[in-house]
């Protein structure tokens, strides 16, 4: 999904947003930064898992201590980067300050031995990384062929050819995103996973059925 965001980012905020006094020339300031932004959907979404396993172990304040640590830490490079690239500079410190939220919270799940990474099927992980980079470069490059001059026209011929070309490598791999994720808790014991009770069926009482119901 990033790789293909990436892609489309011009046609796609042209065709959404460019009416009005929201012009061409807007359109293409605004899909770099949603360019730049779109690059750590990812580490969001990463960040945002590794953060749920400390809720449903009961530590809420772990996870908060080290969001608030990064993020104070962090503001010393975002004033940097947008003295050096100005706004864009602000989306690409917002990716770095992410990545670095998402690995600390999985260092600290690593450290407490509650979901340790050397669980994690790497080998599907860089599957998943490396079709999802050759499909994001090769709607890239179709895109670069492709000659927005505003028209919705264009617009609409972009985001189809990008959309068509994007997962043509995908659909092999696919299986990557289902494999990746680690063993369910019947399988595999963890903190987070509390044994089951063992529960004896029993057998169930049916009335009888009425005499009503047998004419029936």
């Amino acid at each position: 999904m990033t790789g293909w965001m990436m892609a489309i980012a011009l046609p796609l905020i042209d065709l959404v947003y460019r009416r009005g006094r929201f012009t061409f020339a807007d359109s293409e300031s605004t899909a770099i930064y949603f360019f730049w932004f779109s690059l750590s959907l990812a580490l969001w979404c990463s960040q945002a898992l590794y953060a749920r396993a400390f809720y449903a172990s009961g530590n809420t304040l772990t996870p908060m201590i080290a969001s608030t640590v990064i993020v104070l830490a962090s503001l010393p490079m975002y004033a940097l980067l947008f003295r050096t690239l100005s706004v864009t500079g602000l989306a690409v410190a917002s990716d770095i300050g992410i990545a670095a939220n998402a690995l600390a919270i999985a260092g600290l799940l690593h450290l407490r031995g509650m979901v340790p990474l050397g669980g994690l099927n790497w080998k599907e992980l860089g599957k998943c990384a490396l079709v999802g980079a050759v499909s994001g470069g090769l709607s890239y490059e179709v895109m670069r062929g492709i000659t927005l001059d505003g028209s919705r026209r264009a617009d609409l011929l972009a985001l189809a050819l990008g959309s068509l070309t994007w997962p043509q490598p995908s659909p092999p791999d696919f299986g990557c995103y289902i494999r990746s994720y680690p063993q369910t808790c019947a399988e595999k014991s963890s903190p987070l996973c509390p044994a089951r009770p063992r529960v004896r069926l029993r057998k169930q009482w049916r009335p009888a059925r009425s005499r009503e119901c047998a004419v029936r």
